[in-house]
Order: C-alpha cells, then sequence, then structure tokens
C-alpha cells in the first residue's frame, strides 16, 4: 500500500519523466498571485457586469427615443387639432358679429375688410376668406386684392353653405395647406348668406417649434412629400422645399400607414416615427414627422459611457486594496510565518516562536498551531 508521503518509486530504465515546464505565474510568490487572481476576478466580474448593464441601457436609450418620437408625432397631431378648434371659435365669432354680417350681405368688400381685420390682428389668425352664399369670394384678409372666384372646391366652405360649421385640414387656393373652419354667416331670418373660412398656415414655424420645446424632438409638416416646414436646419437655414424618402412616402401616402425606425436626413441617421396627415376626405395630403437625431443619443450615451468607466475604475481600485488588504492580514502573513517556521525547523532550529495572533481558527491557524506543537513551543 503506497502512503500518502511514501517517496515514488525509482524510474526504471527507458522511461522518461515529464520535463517541468517553468511557468512564471508558478514561480511567482503568493504575496503576488492571490492580489493577482482578486484583481483578475474583479476586473471579470465588474466588466461583464458593466457590459450587460451597458448593452440593457443602450437597448433602453433607443426604446426612450422611439417613445420620444411617438410622443412627438402624436404631439404634432394634438397641436393641429387644437388649431382647427381655434379657427372653428374664432370663425364663429367673427360669423356672427353685426358689422361683419351686414357687410356680407351688401356684398361690400371694403366694409368686410374695414370690420374683420382689426378683429383677426387681435385674434393672431392668419386668414379669413368672406364668401357670398355662393361660395363666391367677396374679401381675403390675407390677400385683399384678389377676391371674386369661387372656393366651392374647399370641403369647409360647401358643409357652411348647407348651413353646418366644418373644421379640417384641407388645401387652399391662396394658402397651400392650413388648419381652417368654415362657418356659416346668417342674416336675421336665418338664412345663409355667406362663410367666414379662417385658419391657420401650417408652414408657420411656430408650430414645429413649439412642439420640438414640449417633447425635444425634431418635427416636420410635409405638404405631400415636400417638406412645408421643419426644425431641421442646415448651415442655419430651415430645410424647407426638400422630398421625403421614397420608400418612406410610398409607405405612409400610398399606404396609410405609420413608419417607425431609424433614417438618414441630411447625411445624419434619426429615430424617426411618420404619420398620414389626412385631408377633409380622410385621404393622405401630407406627413407629419418627429424624429430624434442619434448624434444627440450617441453624444449622451458616451456621456454615460465616460462616467460608467470612470466609476467602475474607482470601484476597481477601491475592490482590489480592500480584498488584497483582507488577504493580506489574514492569509498571506499567516502563510509567510508558517513558511518561516518550517525553514528554521529544516535548518534544525526548534527554538522558535509563533506569535498568539497568527493561530486563528482556520485551516492556515490549524498548520501554525501544529507547528507550535511540533516545536514544543
Amino acid at each position: 500500500m503506497k502512503l500518502p508521503f511514501q517517496k515514488p518509486q525509482a524510474q526504471t530504465a527507458g522511461t522518461q519523466l515529464p520535463t517541468k515546464i517553468s511557468v512564471p505565474f508558478r514561480n511567482m510568490s503568493i504575496n503576488k498571485k492571490l492580489p493577482l487572481f482578486v484583481l483578475l476576478s474583479i476586473v471579470i466580474t465588474v466588466f461583464l457586469t458593466v457590459g450587460t448593464s451597458l448593452l440593457f441601457f443602450l437597448h433602453y436609450n433607443d426604446a426612450v427615443a422611439r417613445k420620444n418620437v411617438l410622443n412627438g408625432m402624436n404631439g404634432l397631431q394634438l397641436s393641429l387639432d387644437d388649431y382647427k378648434n381655434k379657427a372653428l371659435n374664432y370663425a364663429s365669432i367673427f360669423a356672427t358679429h353685426p358689422n361683419v354680417v351686414s357687410a356680407i350681405g351688401e356684398h361690400n368688400t371694403a366694409s368686410v375688410l374695414e370690420f374683420l381685420s382689426p378683429l383677426v390682428r387681435k385674434a393672431r389668425i392668419d386668414f379669413v376668406t368672406v364668401t357670398d352664399a355662393k361660395g363666391i369670394v367677396i374679401a381675403r384678409t390675407h390677400d385683399p386684392a384678389n377676391y371674386g372666384d369661387s372656393v366651392t372646391n374647399q370641403l369647409n366652405v360647401r358643409m357652411a353653405l348647407q348651413g353646418e360649421a366644418f373644421a379640417t385640414i384641407e388645401k387652399g387656393t391662396a394658402v397651400k395647406i392650413s388648419a381652417r373652419a368654415g362657418v356659416p354667416v346668417k342674416n336675421g331670418a336665418g338664412n345663409v348668406i355667406g362663410v367666414i373660412s379662417a385658419g391657420y398656415q401650417l408652414n408657420k414655424p411656430e408650430i414645429v417649434d413649439a412642439i420640438k420645446k414640449t417633447y425635444q424632438t425634431d418635427a416636420t409638416i410635409f405638404f405631400g412629400d415636400v417638406r412645408l416646414s421643419t426644425t431641421i436646419t442646415k448651415d442655419g437655414r430651415r430645410v424647407v422645399g426638400t422630398r421625403l424618402d421614397p420608400k418612406i412616402a410610398r409607405k405612409v401616402l400610398t399606404e396609410k400607414r405609420q413608419y417607425i425606425g431609424k433614417t438618414f436626413i441630411l447625411g445624419h441617421s434619426f429615430i424617426t416615427a411618420y404619420m398620414p396627415l389626412a385631408g377633409p376626405d380622410g385621404k393622405p395630403i401630407g406627413v407629419l414627422f418627429a424624429g430624434e437625431s442619434m448624434k444627440e443619443a450617441l453624444r449622451t450615451s458616451n456621456i454615460v459611457l465616460l462616467s460608467v468607466f470612470m466609476i467602475t475604475l474607482l470601484l476597481i481600485i477601491l475592490a482590489y486594496f480592500i480584498v488584497t488588504f483582507f488577504l493580506r492580514i489574514h492569509i498571506i502573513r499567516p502563510l509567510k510565518t508558517a513558511v518561516a517556521v518550517l525553514k528554521e525547523v529544516a535548518d534544525g532550529n526548534l527554538n522558535i516562536e509563533i506569535p498568539e495572533q497568527e493561530l486563528s481558527g482556520d485551516e492556515i491557524g490549524q498548520l501554525l498551531s501544529s507547528l507550535k506543537i511540533m516545536v514544543g513551543n
């Protein structure tokens, strides 16, 4: 039976012992091995944890950006709805003003403009078109010299001529596209004698600027597939008049579907949301857009990454010193004591005193206790 400490049998002829490979780590003192092992363990653990957290953060950041642009797009739609309601309210007020009603009944363009223009300026509404009972323009506050033409091609006017107030997003004659409302003008007998069609132009930058301020996203209103108003700039100028990506235009304008995803605008990557801008008949006459530049998102991510890196580095350094201090006190120092005792014993010196504080209850302490008994101290 082979004892645990039995010497190995002599090597027989023809048998070659394995060559001892010299590995620097094997020759390193335990005083260096343990701290190095601890450092590597801490670094690997921390970086795995931080790496997973960063992946989660990037995914979360992308999800937040998508949510922001959706909110911005829906906010733009709500803003246009608000403009339609305001147009309806002001048109209703103008349509019941006695002097305005009287001037319309007389087909007096000058009188209509005289009484209506101050009201329009005070209300800060962009335009008012006044027609007679046949839909022929009597006056335009935004284009006084242009009157006498028919605007019955506009649904808001046709509905008002039938006695029903109606608000919508619609194309116009002098105004390309607007949030407008048509309200019937009635005489004392209750007969419709004309129409007040009032509204807000959608190419005014205040609309998209308010969305950017509120939702922190860029916003654009397209007329068809052409940018009518936008917060996106190039060389300090708004990039109006440019066209929507044909693939997105087909999906939104032709297929009448929303588009949410990444796209390039002026060479920059954006998280975007597009939705159809419906006209009075429900068919798309434009597109609403909200987007967040990935450049801004990347800048935010870089700030977070740098912050995480600095915090991680500090944590690694702090953890290393704390664990190393513990190892030196409770493992390395007792091991050094044991090694020193064994060396003295090997040299024949049994007059060795082992400090009591080294005699702990762990395995190293038990080893030192056994050595203490062996040397009789």
